[in-house]
């Protein structure tokens, strides 16, 4: 636990995005991220890790519980994996043809939204830190 939060932060998880490619959870004893890095059509390069504070890696036993940490974002990160594999072969097969979002899908239709409001509306861009390249 981290001992400086405080009220309803002490019990909460946060999970902030910085649109479109970075993750952070946010937990009452430490924090993890994942940083996406497109690498071309269909390629990307995954970072995860986690951030514990100082007092928390001191403690004695504290590669027991980091490792409990590790276990479960080795795990849902196979599973994410899979799920994205599976995702990109469907998107090449010959019987795919797109379509619109599914009502499930709404924050990845705000997402696209987002992307697409920064690619036509240029000061919008330059807000978001997107530059032009030529």
């Amino acid at each position: 636990h981290i001992a400086t939060l405080t009220g309803e932060r002490a019990g909460a998880t946060m999970t902030p995005m910085i649109l479109p490619t970075t993750y952070i959870g946010c937990t009452v004893d430490c924090a993890y991220y994942l940083l996406i890095r497109p690498k071309g059509p269909g390629r990307i390069e995954l970072e995860q890790g986690g951030l514990f504070p100082q007092e928390t890696i001191a403690l004695p036993d504290f590669e027991e519980r980091a490792q409990v940490y590790h276990d479960r974002w080795d795990a849902t990160l196979e599973e994410d994996n899979d799920i994205c594999e599976r995702l990109q072969l469907g998107l090449v097969s010959p019987y795919y043809a797109t379509g619109r979002f599914s009502h499930r899908e709404r924050a990845i239709h705000k997402i696209s939204n987002w992307i697409l409001d920064c690619l036509l509306d240029k000061p919008k861009a330059a807000e978001a830190g997107w530059t032009e390249q030529r």
